[in-house]
């Protein structure tokens, strides 16, 4: 059947939100994240964040988010009673095969549910999310006896059903004879990474470099204020020696040096941060060289200082960030 796709406003979404109640999520990607935190931008919501992927949590500290994290069935569990007190606006999701979030659903408050794309799984009509009306017997046994018996664990097509309306990022065409083809908000993929610069902290064994406890707090904030997108790590750096275990970017390993990784990937979006590293001085005429300023001692301040020098006899462009 050849037919047009029912387009969904999304102001009738920002009709049915109680700004006077906080609303809820369940992610395990950040894929995920960044499409639930356009959809925040776009309503204003206070959305508080349910997340099983350690590899998230920094990424929600850098945004400002309200999060819990949970390792385990039964760590959720234990953080859904304290929360049922709490009667959220909406909940919204993308996964919804998971049993993390048939838990949430089915055991938190919440006034209605939105859903989101689960990557191809929601416009492919051959796919669970749009085909399979129950279990299969052959590929989930154990669910389809528990259904029988407890009516839980449900088919993904239940909830998609249930979803009052469902963010789509893909061509409005694909969602033709699927599950939720009346009721996609489309929505724009986000161009923010495309057109804005791409920050990288060059990361170094601060502690053998003389940084006291203030000091390393001091580069962990600039980084988080600054909100750097990728940290790259030294060689020699270590939880015990740097800062690795505290920041809230992306860390990234190479199997090569700084220097050959950066000029590889060079282009004029890149942005270089750094506090005294000598990876500076391998790429720096074409690159945007930042170079912080902390409030050291004064033995520090000494080696500092002969570091700039250093780039200045190198005619090596770069800009000072002083502490605030």
């Amino acid at each position: 059947m050849n037919h047009s796709i029912k387009e969904v406003d999304f102001n009738s979404f920002l009709k049915k939100l109680d700004k006077s109640k906080k609303s809820i999520c369940f992610i395990d990607s950040a894929l995920h994240l960044k499409k639930v935190q356009q959809i925040q931008t776009f309503s204003n919501s206070e959305i508080l964040f349910l997340v099983s992927n350690k590899n998230l949590i920094k990424e929600i500290k850098n945004s400002n988010h309200e999060y819990i994290y949970f390792k385990n069935h039964f760590s959720l569990i234990k953080n859904i009673f304290k929360l049922r007190k709490e009667n959220f606006n909406f909940l919204i999701a993308a996964c919804v095969d998971q049993i993390y979030f048939q838990l949430i659903y089915f055991l938190c408050k919440f006034s209605f549910f939105v859903s989101i794309d689960e990557g191809i799984f929601s416009v492919d009509k051959s796919s669970r999310f749009n085909s399979e009306m129950s279990f299969n017997f052959e590929t989930h046994k154990l669910f389809f006896f528990l259904e029988k018996i407890f009516n839980f664990p449900k088919v993904p097509q239940y909830f998609l059903d249930k979803s009052i309306y469902h963010f789509g990022w893909f061509n409005k065409n694909l969602y033709k004879n699927t599950m939720i083809e009346n009721k996609v908000i489309f929505m724009e993929q986000s161009i923010e990474q495309e057109v804005g610069k791409i920050k990288i902290f060059i990361g170094q064994p601060f502690k053998w470099m003389g940084l006291d406890a203030d000091n390393l707090n001091q580069i962990i904030e600039f980084i988080k204020n600054e909100r750097i997108d990728i940290y790259l790590k030294h060689p020699r750096e270590t939880k015990q020696n740097s800062i690795i275990s505290k920041i809230n970017c992306p860390i990234v390993e190479t199997e090569t040096d700084a220097e050959t990784f950066l000029n590889l990937i060079y282009q004029d979006r890149l942005v270089i941060f750094s506090y005294m590293s000598s990876v500076v001085f391998g790429i720096g005429h074409k690159f945007d060289n930042n170079i912080i300023c902390l409030p050291v001692s004064e033995n520090l301040k000494i080696r500092h200082d002969a570091f700039l020098d250093m780039l200045k006899i190198s005619k090596i462009p770069h800009n000072l960030l002083p502490y605030d």
